[in-house]
């Protein structure tokens, strides 16, 4: 099957079911959240542990950055803008740091949920295929290659936007 849609079922030795639904090409199938490969929620499947490893400072970070803007401590909030979040200003100041940290970064609920439900779905089929530590090493290479691309985007629309101002406040 090539293209088409598989919905599959499968079972783990967690005693978790997943049922999936992903697309086929040759002779396997690439499930959807849950997996066709077992390992629903609760289950303990192919990509489990690359998964727990992913999602732990996903949460960690998540809940930290919850609970400082619930208190509204400027001080933490501070500490996660500096630390977690990628951009040309961290980049000029050293900060390279943040091109590893900023990926496991999410701000609000549906943005940190729909990231949790993609991991989820993408390690298990990656580490289906190619093992967990590839699918870890290929997640966080993908966070850092994220930011280099947002950085990279950035300072393109600065240089767009300094093109278009008058010479005379481009400071020429």
């Amino acid at each position: 099957l090539v293209g088409g849609v598989v919905r599959g079922v499968g079972s783990s030795k967690g005693g978790g079911v997943g049922v999936g639904v992903g697309v086929g090409v040759g002779r396997r199938a690439f499930g959807g959240f849950g997996g066709g490969f077992g390992g629903g929620v609760g289950g303990g499947g192919v990509g489990t542990q690359a998964f727990r490893l992913l999602a732990l400072p996903n949460v960690l970070a998540f809940g930290a950055w919850q609970f400082a803007s619930a208190t509204d401590d400027w001080r933490l909030q501070r500490l996660f803008m500096d630390n977690f979040f990628c951009s040309e200003l961290a980049l000029h100041q050293g900060r390279v740091w943040t091109f590893v940290t900023a990926p496991f970064m999410h701000t609000g609920a549906m943005h940190f949920l729909f990231n949790m439900v993609c991991l989820h779905s993408f390690v298990a089929n990656v580490a289906y295929l190619r093992g967990e530590a590839f699918a870890v090493a290929l997640c966080v290479v993908g966070g850092v290659a994220s930011c280099v691309a947002h950085v990279g985007w950035e300072a393109a629309q600065r240089h767009r936007r300094d093109l278009a101002r008058p010479r005379f406040f481009r400071g020429a």
